[in-house]
């Protein structure tokens, strides 16, 4: 195995790609691209600006004690201010509002999933709005359930029946705590998620039912 990793880094609105190693953290990443780009940063009178790393496409700056080997897939890497960094939309999404939309079947083509991911178990989401949970009765009038069997996953004992809810809006889904004593998580998994907040999610977003260990579930678009 090589100890090198091929990515596309994205500096001041130009894309390069990039030998990096495997177990090179992103703070020493972002200390070699200050030193390759000096000039152009200080033409550009950045360089005294705090800098990071974020993924393209992608929501919020990458933890700088990460390296490329914790991220996945996705190695298109965007170099950029702090400031610069793509913010995740979030709207407040109260329970009655979601108990009010109308229960609405959007089929098997767009690959909507849940991937557990210790069984690799899939829960295919074909109806929106939906409420994630332990498997059991809820009351949520229409709005269907996804429930996660506790029989298959022994950690769900610490889920709720109607610990999230998946919405969608303007084609982008979000993700909405229903429960205010018992958390969600999202992205790098320490994230706790406001309750009855919407957070948006993109295809690879890990969430979190409940506290250690919780369920943790990848969300999928195909």
């Amino acid at each position: 195995m090589t100890d090198y990793v091929d990515v596309t880094v994205d500096v001041l609105g130009q894309t390069y790609p990039a030998k990096i190693q495997r177990d090179l953290k992103f703070r020493g990443l972002v200390q070699e691209i200050r030193k390759e780009f000096a000039e152009e940063l200080k033409q550009a009178n950045l360089e005294h600006e705090r800098f990071a790393l974020w993924l393209k496409g992608g929501f919020g700056t990458l933890d700088l004690d990460k390296t490329i080997m914790d991220i996945g897939v996705n190695r298109k890497l965007v170099f950029g201010t702090e400031a610069e960094a793509p913010r995740r939309k979030v709207f407040s999404c109260p329970r009655e509002r979601i108990m009010m939309m109308p229960s609405v079947r959007i089929g098997e083509m767009l690959g909507l999933k849940l991937v557990e991911e210790r069984t690799k178990r899939e829960y295919e989401i074909n109806w929106m709005p939906i409420v994630i949970g332990r498997e059991g009765f809820i009351d949520m009038g229409d709005i269907r359930q996804r429930g996660i069997d506790e029989h298959i996953h022994p950690e769900a004992i610490t889920v709720s029946r109607d610990h999230a809810a998946l919405v969608e809006r303007d084609g982008q889904y979000y993700i909405v705590p229903l429960r205010r004593d018992n958390p969600t998580y999202l992205a790098n998994l320490n994230e706790r998620l406001e309750y009855e907040r919407a957070y948006m999610l993109q295809a690879g977003d890990k969430i979190r039912l409940g506290d250690n260990p919780g369920i943790v579930l990848t969300f999928t678009r195909t």
